[in-house]
């Protein structure tokens, strides 16, 4: 699969990792935000930005690093999400 932006493919592949046990919610949450920046300044495509998006704050729900998310997310229930987006890609 092609990618308009390296940075979807880092994300993909970061998120494979993690559901892998082999990285951390850091890790990830560094890689969507690169995405999702990139997104914003480097392509037309709001697919790319929307998607982004959406992961960052499915991963946010799941990190909660302030405690001010309302209805976090378990871990399981996460990587439940998160697993059915990679399948996408």
């Amino acid at each position: 699969m092609t990618f308009a932006i390296p940075e979807v493919k880092d994300m993909i592949e970061c998120a494979k990792r993690f559901l892998a046990d082999e990285t951390n919610i850091h890790e990830l949450h560094g890689h969507i935000q690169q995405c999702k920046t990139a997104a914003h300044l480097f392509s037309e495509n709001t697919a790319i930005y929307e998607l982004a998006s959406e992961w960052a704050t499915m991963s946010y729900r799941f990190w909660n690093e302030w405690g001010d998310v309302e209805a976090p997310l378990s871990e399981k229930e996460f990587k439940e999400w998160l697993r059915k987006q990679v399948e996408l890609f």
